[in-house]
């Protein structure tokens, strides 16, 4: 059977021993989740140089499973904010390939995305992308997809973060963001409005009542951040509407539509992202990838403890195993030193464990890395 892994973690560890840091394009939809992931990229290290962002054709607020396009009317005051080109463009495909795993599909809403990361990277020559996906492996692979196909290398710091732990974290860091869409039991028009630190302790109440998130990756909530310590304006809502989108008798949806913004100048603020994250409580990727390892081993021990008939089935599509083993790692360095790896997978037999699988993983990796490495020197000394 074919195993796979938790990319995210391959990646998290590949982007800390790479040297020099990447520069990056950041994915914002102007919520909290993007705003801190982009604190965490330049937390690391990494060159923040451009923002990216799809919005509705005509709408205010579409149905999406990949993109928020609440807000989406403040994005330019936004990049404004933060001193950065935005590179923005319409939503027109739709979801043709609602499937666990993607592969590129014409009309689909993820090839959107594809169009516009490839032109960030013609134009800029960008190596990685921020992407503040916290819950959804919908999101996650089909951004994964895209960036292998283009060759960058995905930087999500938020992906399975204790929501709890996170929501305070980022209050802590100084992101101010409001509530600007509702849309799950528990939650009315009356919470539209309301930052973060407001929204919290009723999260938390409906955490232990309905089972909500309490970072909203249900979809129970969407936020518009109006200022973070990246920011060097902050905005300011100075007239907004209340929609209906869905008058549902246990969870209507209401949004905010944010029709008048405007950016007010910030105090004593850092020439450089790094100078304005400076001192900034934060938990850094190191510490996010032993929690990602935890996991993977308390997921591990869940399984083996399961009855049998509650246990994941084997795959039985053998043929589908053979063509997916076939294919070997994708590797490359840059000319500015960067490596990316992907691609590696591990074939688990009857008789083998995770952790031997995990293993099997590992050994792929390193085989592929000291392969390109040794290439390269040969290459540097012919």
């Amino acid at each position: 059977m074919l195993r796979r892994f938790n990319t995210t973690a391959i990646v998290l560890l590949i982007s800390f021993k790479a040297t020099p840091k990447m520069k990056i394009v950041a994915l914002i939809s102007g919520g909290k989740d993007s705003c801190y992931n982009m604190m965490q990229c330049v937390a690391e290290g990494h060159s923040l140089v451009a923002l990216a962002n799809l919005r509705p054709k005509q709408e205010d607020e579409v149905d999406s499973y990949m993109y928020q396009t609440v807000g989406h009317h403040a994005i330019q005051l936004y990049a404004q904010a933060m001193g950065l080109p935005l590179y923005q463009d319409v939503i027109e495909g739709l979801c043709r390939e609602p499937g666990g795993d993607y592969s590129a599909t014409e009309g689909d809403e993820v090839e959107d995305l594809y169009r516009l990361l490839k032109l960030v990277k013609k134009d800029l020559g960008v190596e990685g992308v921020s992407v503040g996906a916290i819950l959804s492996n919908y999101q996650r692979v089909r951004v994964e997809n895209v960036c292998s196909r283009l060759g960058l290398t995905p930087l999500a710091f938020l992906w399975r973060r204790d929501q709890q732990e996170l929501l305070q974290e980022m209050i802590t860091a100084g992101v101010e963001a409001i509530i600007i869409k509702v849309a799950a039991l528990g939650l009315t028009s009356a919470h539209l409005g309301m930052t973060l630190q407001e929204i919290q302790p009723h999260m938390l109440r409906m955490k232990e009542k309905y089972q909500l998130n309490v970072c909203g990756e249900g979809g129970e909530f969407e936020t518009f951040t109006l200022d973070c310590p990246l920011f060097a304006k902050k905005l300011n809502v100075k007239h907004q509407e209340m929609i209906n989108h869905s008058d549902d008798a246990f969870a209507p949806v209401w949004y905010l539509n944010l029709l008048n913004v405007e950016l007010e100048e910030k105090q004593n603020v850092g020439e450089t992202f790094v100078d304005r994250i400076k001192g900034i409580p934060m938990k850094r990727g190191s510490e996010i990838l032993l929690e990602l390892q935890d996991f993977m081993i308390e997921e591990t021990e869940v399984e083996q403890h399961l009855p049998e008939e509650e246990k994941p089935k084997e795959n039985t599509n053998s043929t589908s195993d053979k063509a997916m083993d076939a294919l070997p790692p994708v590797c490359k360095i840059t000319s500015e030193g960067y490596m990316w790896v992907s691609g590696i997978t591990a074939t688990q037999s009857d008789c083998s464990t995770i952790s031997e699988s995990t293993q099997q993983a590992m050994e792929s990796l390193k085989e592929s890395v000291f392969k390109l490495t040794c290439h390269a020197t040969c290459s540097l000394t012919a």
